[in-house]
């Protein structure tokens, strides 16, 4: 919508997002560290209600999480039904990828730098510049850093004070963090439970600013459950009733790579198809300094505090793009009863003041690979198939890690590693990938109808996705103008 309004024509936009109603259940207002005894505990219950039993659990708003797609007989793949898609859920992290992620690409960073600039100042990113700047070839951040950890404040010191060929920096979030704004981050560090100030940003906020301005003529919470390439309508499902809109001068889909994959294999009438999802491994890392500073009771910010990238060992691009968070009350909340929080609290904040969690996104080379099939019922299975590189990318990440923090306080502890799960990064849907099938080098699928998220990708990368595919779905809009 942005790439459209800022390609100076005249434009009557229709936005179709399904939206998933809530359940009924109250929803706690304000503050978390004002909440009335039991509020926490009843968000806690809906979601593990609503996910299943998981250490920890996922990410939520107020307790609602996202639909999964069974893999393997296994929810696994998020498929958000809330206005917004996940970006009610993701962590914000907001990363340019490199010039050697655009090898395969249809166009190159240098074609991608005005529009990274034009979502920048659209979106808000929290951050400064830092040892990560020379590598990201600009500075995206033009929000103050948010407030980090001072265990991982360390950490990154660490890291950056010797010369082992990573570099490390605070995160580069979409996040309100300017005091005077009246969605700015308060710091209550409740940010897995949802953010009642809506810091981070959310394109459900955007769409609803924008259909009150009339930017947006149309907001529909119907299902768009066909289209037709040729005609350029829409089939939309709207409670019991199905109708056509249309026809359209152009059509973006942007249904998120599961949801726009689904919606082609079904206008199409296709049977199968692929996508890629980025692999990662969770590693802890402990100071064993005698310093530290015990985190506050309630306090500080419950997202990615810091980031390291971990080059491949040839020097041909990024092996790992490493999350750094602290340990979290919500690792305890998730793990016992209500009951006990405050038992496991003790425990838990002085082991917080000191063990982080490094979590690594693996390159494209170690991407697990979900071959989808459609049922003579129309429902969607999905059979994965695990990367034989994905290990050795692990731990070659967490090799270089130990090596670069040799001799200080901070180890890495390898042997403790998990992980080889979903990322949520999704992309790289055969058959509609750039170079592999029917989608060209500007995304169009037929005249007229473009797919603008990265199910048209030819990979997933190490680096968060998300701020190249909002800054290539705008070149996308621009383009077809």
């Amino acid at each position: 919508m942005a790439g459209l309004g800022a390609s100076g024509a005249a434009v009557n936009i229709d936005v179709f997002d399904k939206a998933r109603p809530h359940t009924g259940e109250t929803v706690p207002e304000g503050d978390p560290r004002l909440w009335q005894s039991g509020a926490m505990a009843r968000v806690y219950r809906r979601t593990a209600r609503e996910n299943g039993f998981s250490l920890p659990l996922p990410k939520s708003h107020y307790g609602f999480v996202p639909e999964r797609l069974p893999v393997d007989g296994r929810p696994r793949v998020w498929q958000s039904q809330f206005r917004g898609g996940l970006t009610n859920f993701w962590g914000g992290t907001m990363m340019p990828l490199p010039d050697s992620d655009f090898a395969r690409w249809p166009v190159s960073r240098a074609d991608l730098d005005p529009y990274y600039a034009q979502i920048a100042a659209l979106v808000g990113i929290s951050g400064e510049a830092d040892g990560l700047t020379p590598l990201l070839g600009t500075e995206p951040s033009n929000r103050p850093p948010l407030q980090l950890h001072p265990a991982i404040a360390r950490l990154i010191a660490a890291i950056n004070s010797g010369d082992k060929g990573l570099r490390a920096g605070v995160n580069r979030i979409a996040l309100e963090t300017r005091a005077h704004a009246p969605n700015a981050c308060v710091w209550c560090g409740e940010c897995l439970v949802g953010c009642f100030r809506g810091a981070p940003f959310t394109t459900a906020s955007l769409f609803a600013r924008w259909h009150a301005e009339g930017r947006v003529a149309r907001l529909s919470d119907g299902e768009v459950t066909g289209i037709d390439l040729k005609a350029r309508t829409l089939t939309v499902r709207d409670g019991e009733a199905e109708d056509t809109h249309g026809p359209y001068d152009r059509i973006f889909i942007a249904a998120g790579c599961l949801g726009s994959t689904r919606l082609l294999m079904d206008s199409m009438g296709l049977d199968a198809a692929e996508m890629a999802d980025s692999r990662v491994v969770n590693t802890p890392i402990v100071d064993t300094s005698w310093r530290g500073v015990t985190p506050d009771r309630k306090g500080g910010f419950g997202l990615t505090h810091g980031l390291v990238l971990i080059p491949e060992a040839d020097g041909s691009g990024i092996a790992a793009q490493t999350q750094l968070y602290p340990t979290l009350p919500h690792f305890w909340r998730s793990a016992s009863p209500a009951a006990l929080w405050g038992l496991a609290g003790l425990a838990g904040r002085p082991l917080a003041a000191r063990l982080v969690w490094a979590r690594s996104y693996l390159a494209a080379r170690g991407a697990n690979r979900y071959h989808l099939r459609r049922g003579a019922d129309g429902t969607l299975s999905a059979h994965m198939e695990a990367s034989d590189e994905g290990r050795a990318l692990a731990a070659h990440a967490n090799r270089a890690l130990a090596r670069a923090l040799e001799g200080s306080a901070f180890q890495v502890l390898g042997f403790a590693a998990s992980g080889g799960g979903s990322s949520s990064h999704y992309g790289a849907a055969r058959p509609f990938r750039v170079g592999d099938g029917i989608v060209g080098v500007d995304f169009a699928l037929a005249e007229g109808v473009y797919l603008a998220d990265s199910a048209a990708w030819p990979d997933v990368p190490a680096m968060s996705p998300t701020f190249t595919i909002m800054a290539n779905a705008m070149r996308i809009a621009q383009t077809a103008l």
